[in-house]
């Protein structure tokens, strides 16, 4: 594997009814085993909403998720200067970069 240097840091993952975060977006990212199963749900044509227990992470659901999306993107963006949002709910291509 060749590595570049670049680490992305996943804190968060949605679609049209649900969006997973890190438990702390400030601190935390979604580790390996999570992002795993976001890819298995996502994979099956399934929404993210079916996913309950995913260790230190947390689930919300629509509308409550646009509203968190946003509390996020502008943590993120003051602290880092860099945000990136990817959706899962229109493109099967999405899921696969996951």
């Amino acid at each position: 594997m060749v590595s570049y240097g670049v680490h992305l840091r996943v804190v968060g993952v949605s679609d049209s009814k649900s969006l997973v975060i890190a438990s702390d977006v400030t601190q935390k990212e979604l580790d390996d085993d999570i992002l795993a199963e976001v890819y298995r749900v996502k994979s099956v044509g399934s929404s993210l909403s079916t996913l309950t227990s995913l260790g230190e992470s947390q689930v919300f659901s629509s509308p409550e998720s646009r509203t968190k999306v946003l509390d996020i993107a502008s943590i993120l963006g003051k602290s880092t200067g860099l945000v990136a949002i990817l959706s899962c709910s229109r493109c099967n291509h999405v899921t696969s970069l996951i």
